[in-house]
This record gives structure tokens, sequence and C-alpha cells, in this order.
């Protein structure tokens, strides 16, 4: 997936200053939860002393009521490590997302979303045999958590382990509470094409489009199945509804030259074609329609 920077609006704070802020907050959170509280409360009667006291006068009063100490949450704070961490990962910061995860693995061991996190963290760092223990240790603690099992998948799609994967992506898919069930239903899609299974593929983007019509991946996947398979008014279609849905890739302007190059629509490719060229001139795809030239 390709990440695009977004330029910084006027006002306001940087990214990076909300992350840091965002992070601030998160760890004074943590830090109260673990060190508990004890809180005073003063009284009519204690501020009757003072001002007595300030009259030149001894009253002598019961101490303050306590409220009783409170004592450390460490599965609250795990949780607020797990929101910390995830903060720091989605913005790039692995070290201190991994110091974070680690900390709530370390104060609430049941918790699954930690070693799902940590599964996460080490698949990026490439510690693949680590990160196979962290998502297996999740799965254990919470077998039909739809995002464990997702990730999980993916992880074993994107090591070569497509044909293995598809069990989990279905098991997320099961889930009657899962908001996402489109993504996993993709990316079973996705390894399915990976270990050669197009017809398989396929049902899987179909299903994706039947929860969510203008889920982009599936539409530029079965654009590509149909138009490898030779229905090209199918794949026209599908390219069409990308083009409303998500802004285009060099990938998906390359593709819809050759669509519309087949379908002798010469407007219409020249008009992918020139996008092409300028949205992305040093793109590969923009140096194979030089060499090919342009019709």
């Amino acid at each position: 997936m390709n990440v695009r920077a977004r330029p910084q609006s006027r006002g306001g704070a940087s990214a990076t200053g909300r992350v840091a802020g965002a992070a601030a907050a998160l760890l004074c959170a943590v830090a109260l939860v673990l060190s508990g509280c004890t809180t005073s409360v003063l009284g009519g009667a204690a501020a009757s002393a003072a001002a007595s006291a300030a009259a030149g006068k001894v009253t002598q009063v019961a101490p303050p009521p306590q409220a009783p100490e409170q004592k450390p949450d460490p599965k609250e704070a795990a949780r607020l490590r797990i929101e910390l961490a995830s903060l720091y990962l989605s913005r790039g910061s692995i070290g201190p997302a991994l110091d974070e995860a680690n900390s709530a693995a370390k104060l609430d061991p049941e918790n699954a979303q930690a070693f799902n996190l940590l599964g996460l963290i080490n698949m990026q760092l490439k510690e693949d045999a680590q990160a196979s223990v962290n998502f297996e240790r999740a799965l254990r603690l919470a077998a039909n958590d739809p995002d464990i099992n997702n990730n999980y998948g993916w992880f074993l799609c994107e090591r070569g382990r497509a044909a293995e994967s598809i069990k989990f992506f279905m098991a997320a898919v099961r889930s009657p509470l899962y908001t996402n069930v489109d993504r996993s239903l993709v990316n079973a899609g996705v390894c399915s094409r990976r270990r050669g299974s197009d017809a398989e593929a396929r049902r899987f983007f179909e299903q994706a489009l039947a929860v969510r019509a203008n889920q982009p991946v599936a539409l530029f996947n079965l654009a590509e199945l149909s138009f490898a398979g030779g229905s090209v008014p199918d794949a026209r279609a599908f390219l069409n509804r990308f083009m409303q849905a998500a802004p285009p890739t060099a990938e998906v302007l390359w593709l819809g030259v050759r669509i519309e190059r087949a379908l002798g629509d010469r407007r219409a490719e020249a008009l992918y074609a020139q996008q092409l060229r300028r949205l992305f001139p040093n793109a590969p795809e923009t140096q194979l329609l030089i060499q090919q030239g342009e019709r």
C-alpha cells in the first residue's frame, strides 16, 4: 500500500506535534494508573479551624477524611500502553512502539492485543520467528478475534504461505462484530492470486464488493482479472468504478491505457496516457508507455 504525505494545513499543530502531545497524555495516564493516589477532602470543619486560627483562637477539629488508597490497575495501564504503542506504530516510530507493546505484555500477559501488536511490529522488523510466536500467542488468548486472524493471515501471505493464510481471513470474516469484512475478503483475494487461484480470487473480490460496493482494491483486481481473461468491456466497467472510488496509481492508469487501446478508443487511451505521464513521470509504467509508443 502506498502512503502519500498530506500537506500540512495552515494553523494547528503538525502531525509530529499531535503525536507527541497524544503520547505525552497517554504516558501521564499510565503513570496515574500505576501510581495509585490518596485524596484528602478539606471539609467545613477544617475551613472553620483555619479561620479561627487566623483570629487567634484555637479550636480542636477532627483530621480531614481520607479517601481510600487506590491500588494500581495493571490491566488498565496495559490498555493505555497498547494505545500508545499503536499511535507510535501508525507514525512509523517502531522503537517506541516496541517498547510500549513489550511493557503492555509484561503488565498484562493475558492481553491478546499486546501480542497482536508485537506480532505486527516484529513483522515490520522482519523478525519472522518472533512474529509467529506473538501472533500465535495472541490467537491462543483470543482465537476468534477478527483483527488478530486478519493480521496473522496477512503475515503468512506476505511470507509466501498464501495457502495457509486463507483460513485466517475466513475466520475474521465469520466474526459477527467485525467491521472490516471487506478488508479480509480483499486480502484473501490478493493471496489467492499470489498462489495462482484466479477463480477463487475473483469470488473473494466479488464478495468484498457485495459488502462495500466501492472497495477500490477489489475493483482494480477484478479489472485486471477481466482484462487478462479477455473480458475487456468488463475490465473497463470495473476500472471506471475504481476511478470514482479512489485516486489512481501508475498501475491503474497503465491498465486503463491498455484497456482502451484494446477497445480501440483512442481518445480514452490518450486521456489515461496523459494522466500517467503527468502524475507519474518516473514510474516503470510510464517507461513502458514511452517504449511502446503512444498511438
